[in-house]
């Protein structure tokens, strides 16, 4: 029994690095051996086991049609939902001994793989709709799976598979969690949760370092070539994008812990790019300034950095606050702009367009578009400027949409997609 125990951790731990073929190995090994029965059985439906896991972390449940992605006919879930049948009625038929209990546990494995697909396929569908994400709904969904299976998964023989969903989840988890922060403007949980998501990657990209694939990836050829799975390669680019937001979010906090030309070089070596674009538009197009505002109304512990919860209700008398600008901070057109964001707020939720408006008062014309639902991106102008100026508008949908990172991350699964 020790024996048969032995076999299945070691075919899980190498399904677990992603050692696919060297797990076929093992079972094809063990089936030379094993006796007609049960165990028989369950090694006889373990090569389905790794042919959705492969489709899995390739991200085979989606797929490119014209550069826009969309759902397969679920082969993956038709696979994990077959294999979960068949072991189903092996736990049912074997009687309670190791058999009966490697099966019931894969199942419930196979139980969290689905319910990931069903998150991961929501992200996509929020992302595609042009609207605010709904990181709150996808966060449950999350806590959910981990609250389900975190102490599911038991048997010893399952152990590797355990730590490797356990870690993508906690991963998902936290990111998701850091933008619900960034959306809050909430310094040091952002970059609690950034971290907390950073060191769990680094983690599963350690125990992937068994892979083969990844050993031919170390050298002169690493840079050009990532050898980390298609979905591994989605979360750091996740974990990327929502970085790109934190450094702009909180530029001004991250600029007084460094000398600019080191700053710069920080972020040219990441590609962390969302402050230099901002500068740049209001350069190319001769801007007064440009801001991001924050909307307080309801939140307690916003701003740049920690701050006690008294420190900052006595500094929350304005409607909005800057929290971002390039060059200048207009302080004495505030009231004005956010009277206008105020006014057209209905037009500014929709998120697909640069609303435009023009103050008698202050000689001045406003582009503005959503960032987030309390985060606002303006454009100040020092004349009157024609709400189609199509050149400037375009541009500034076009940023805004880079800095909203999760409406657009799923055109960025693949590895060749830029």
């Amino acid at each position: 029994m020790e024996q048969l125990e032995d076999g299945l951790y070691q075919f899980f731990t190498q399904i677990s690095h992603l050692c696919f073929d060297k797990g076929q190995e093992l079972i094809d090994k063990e089936k030379e051996s094993a006796p007609p029965g049960p165990y028989k059985t369950l090694l006889n439906q373990m090569p389905n086991l790794i042919t959705a896991e492969r489709s899995y972390i390739n991200l085979g449940f989606v797929t490119t049609k014209n550069k826009i992605f969309l759902r397969k006919d679920n082969s993956v879930r038709s696979l994990y939902e077959s294999l979960r049948s068949e072991l189903t009625r092996l736990e049912e038929t074997s009687g309670g001994d190791v058999v009966s209990s490697v099966a019931s546990q894969t199942c419930r494995y196979i139980n969290a793989r689905l319910q990931l697909i069903d998150v991961y396929e929501k992200m996509y569908a929020m992302g595609i709709s042009n609207k605010m994400m709904k990181y709150e709904e996808l966060l449950s969904l999350v806590e959910a799976v981990i609250d389900l299976h975190s102490l599911a998964l038991t048997h010893v023989a399952l152990t590797a598979l355990k730590t490797a969903i356990s870690l993508e989840c906690e991963i998902l988890m936290l990111l998701l969690r850091a933008q619900m922060d960034l959306q809050n403007w909430r310094f040091l949980s952002t970059l609690l949760n950034l971290h907390g998501a950073n060191t769990r990657i680094s983690a599963w990209e350690k125990i992937l370092q068994n892979r083969d694939s990844w050993k031919l990836g170390f050298g002169a050829s690493f840079l050009k070539v990532n050898a980390l799975p298609p979905l591994v390669q989605w979360l750091v680019k996740l974990k990327m994008s929502i970085v790109n937001k934190f450094t702009l979010y909180f530029h001004h906090t991250l600029m007084q812990q460094t000398t600019p030309i080191e700053f710069k070089t920080i972020c040219s070596k990441h590609n962390i790019e969302g402050f230099h674009k901002l500068q740049g538009l209001q350069r190319r197009y001769d801007a007064m300034t440009v801001m991001l505002l924050f909307d307080p109304a309801g939140v307690s512990d916003y701003g740049p950095a920690y701050q006690s919860p008294s420190h900052i209700e006595a500094k929350s008398a304005e409607p909005y606050i800057i929290m971002v600008y390039c060059p200048i901070k207009l302080l004495e057109q505030l009231p004005t702009i956010s009277k206008a964001i105020s006014e057209k707020s209905a037009d500014l939720a929709t998120m697909d367009r640069v609303v435009c408006c023009y103050s008698t008062k202050d000689q001045s014309s406003y582009f503005m578009t959503s960032l987030d639902p309390r985060v606002t991106l303006v454009f100040v102008f020092d004349s009157k400027k024609d709400e189609k100026e199509t050149s400037l508008c375009k541009n500034i949908m076009e940023l805004s949409v880079q800095l909203r990172t999760s409406n657009s991350v799923f055109s960025k699964l693949k590895l060749n997609n830029k």
